[in-house]
């Protein structure tokens, strides 16, 4: 009977151990998301386009399963709004809300 108590005690302690030790994970991993996502959208208009080019080469260079998007690339369109004069006054539109 004491041996029954003291297995459940040390189950239960061990259980205890896991759900905190998952608590502080999970409040690591959300906290560190919190700060770098504001870090992450006050960087400069030439940041996100420098990322974008990267992405646009690497795309365009790499034969995978994403072909869809690199016909996508290929035709232009997107790059095409990218670079206009329409994302611009979409910009300023959302800017000024």
């Amino acid at each position: 009977e004491m041996d029954q108590y003291l297995e459940q005690q040390e189950t239960s302690y061990l259980n205890g151990w896991e759900e905190q030790e998952e608590y502080e994970d999970e409040q690591y991993y959300y906290g560190e998301t919190n700060n770098d996502w504001l870090t992450e959208i006050s960087r400069p208009r030439s940041h996100w386009e420098e990322l974008r080019k990267s992405r646009y080469l690497e795309v365009m260079n790499t034969r995978s399963e994403k072909e869809d998007i690199r016909r996508l690339l290929e035709r232009r369109t997107v790059t095409e709004f990218l670079e206009s004069g329409l994302r611009e006054k979409i910009d300023s539109l959302m800017m000024s809300r």
